[in-house]
């Protein structure tokens, strides 16, 4: 919707989504925002009616929610420093590439264009991880790995993160789900993943490369690489299958 007083006029609300309200499918859970004149004064012409109690809202309410919009003319708000710390704030998740072009423009000439495409929704970046050399058939594959939210969003459909095994002629993959839900890896968390995974009897010995798959969840799109969520770390994408190599051959 277009401001957030709309939204609260529709659902009489006054405050924010919840942790456990985002997602649960009701309708207030449901509806994001756009900003259509993003920067252009003090109220974004209109945006905001109180405008220091309706950013307060919006930043909450964005942290499970689209938000988005697109800039419509330049001010005193609308260079690079302001904007970086708006856009980081009001977690924006997408951006009109064609308006405003001087204001665009702006933010190329002064440098932030870069960070801008980067960060816009979610970036997950792999720190590091420990993980177990050899198993055997029956028992734990233990899987340590940090990761960081370097996007300015999360993401808001689900998906699941799982952990493959791939054997080096790629005609073998053994997968499991983590209960994990990548939505509430917000911008600039850190997230943990230490679980032991059970390789069943039925995983034909051999060298394994350790993969992580964050799929679209639709059948229909599971398959498609495009669609499956890309680590921003090099030398880890495939971009055949959608994985992210972890870099780490298990021995089964």
């Amino acid at each position: 919707v277009r401001t957030p007083n709309y939204k609260q006029a529709i659902f009489t609300i006054t405050d924010p989504l919840t942790e456990l309200q985002a997602y649960t499918g009701i309708p207030v859970a449901r509806t994001g925002h756009h900003n259509d004149c993003f920067l252009a004064s003090y109220d974004d012409y209109g945006t905001y009616q109180d405008t220091s109690a309706d950013k307060a809202y919006l930043s909450e309410d964005t942290r499970f929610t689209p938000m988005g919009g697109e800039t419509c003319a330049s001010s005193q708000f609308s260079g690079c420093k302001n904007a970086l710390k708006e856009l980081a704030r009001m977690h924006w998740t997408y951006l009109n590439a064609d308006y405003n072009s001087y204001v665009l423009a702006g933010w190329t000439s002064g440098g932030c264009m870069n960070e801008v495409k980067r960060r816009l929704g979610y970036r997950f970046q792999l720190i590091d991880g420990q993980y177990t050399d050899s198993v055997s058939q029956g028992l734990g594959l233990r899987v340590q790995i940090r990761l960081v939210n370097r996007g300015w969003a999360a993401p808001f459909n689900l998906r699941p993160v799982r952990l493959v095994l791939v054997k080096d002629d790629d005609t073998t993959a053994f997968g499991a789900a983590l209960p994990v839900d990548p939505r509430f890896w917000g911008a600039g968390d850190t997230v943990d993943l230490d679980f032991s995974i059970g390789v069943p009897q039925y995983v034909s010995s051999g060298q394994y490369q350790l993969m992580l798959s964050m799929p679209d969840p639709a059948e229909a799109l599971a398959p498609r690489p495009e669609y499956a969520i890309r680590l921003a770390n090099d030398s880890v994408w495939e971009w055949g299958s959608g994985r992210n190599s972890l870099r780490h051959v298990v021995t089964v």
